[in-house]
């Protein structure tokens, strides 16, 4: 049986068919991707691999390394396909969610690049919904910084990070548009019309986020948050 075509590998992730899509598309490029010269199949591992570190979330360690394998795939599509927004993005997505496995300063140095190649993906391609809900990620995060990483941050850098929470909302309903029922961005909007004090909002966005599944760990560790925080509004 040969490979499947591009549009059969997207199908499989979308049923998030993971495990499936993974072996296939490491038997074809290798582990690492080096026997793959195709800027097509070569962000498809980056993105299995990273689907995969997302299912690991009860196995901190294999979750760790696969997204620091994506990590490095991701650089190299950097650096072969310039002109490609796949290297950009899946760089951006992955280097924020290594954040969690290094210090406070190196988290702010890099959130500069993180938005920096998030944008550059974004001027390359406008209408990808997953680079323009991480652009709110971001935005997000930096407006939940606590005084301490605020303080740290003015010690380490001149211009550190700044953004809003009404900053975040506007990427993030731009997302809801480019893919209406976008689970992840769902819960997004709902925390941050918390923060904005707009509970009423966020009960309804909450509500629907709960109502889209596809069975995958990803979506139901996003039913737990959303369900704890839906008990406290």
């Amino acid at each position: 049986m040969g490979l499947p075509t591009l549009k059969e590998l997207d199908a499989m992730q979308e049923s998030a068919k993971y495990k499936e899509l993974y072996e296939i598309l490491t038997e074809e490029c290798g582990e690492d991707g080096s026997r793959c010269k195709d800027v097509d199949l070569l962000w498809r591992l980056a993105r299995a691999k990273f689907d995969m570190g997302d299912e690991s979330a009860d196995q901190p360690k294999r979750r760790e390394a696969l997204m620091r394998e994506t990590l490095l795939i991701a650089e190299r599509l950097k650096t072969e396909f310039p002109a490609s927004a796949c290297g950009y993005k899946w760089w951006a997505l992955t280097q924020s969610q290594i954040g969690e496995y290094i210090g406070v300063k190196e988290n702010i140095k890099n959130s500069f690049e993180i938005r920096d190649c998030a944008l550059k993906a974004l001027k390359i391609d406008g209408n990808d919904s997953t680079t323009t809900h991480m652009l709110g990620r971001w935005c997000y995060a930096v407006s939940n910084l606590g005084w301490l990483q605020k303080k740290a941050a003015a010690v380490f850098f001149a211009t550190p990070p700044e953004s809003t929470f009404e900053e975040a909302l506007e990427w993030f309903l731009k997302a809801e548009k480019l893919e209406p029922g976008f689970k992840a961005n769902l819960q997004y909007v709902g925390l941050t019309y918390e923060a904005l004090k707009r509970k009423d909002d966020a009960k309804e966005v909450y509500a629907r986020c709960l109502e889209i599944s596809d069975g995958s760990m990803a979506h139901k560790k996003i039913d737990e948050d959303v369900k704890k925080a839906l008990k406290k509004l």
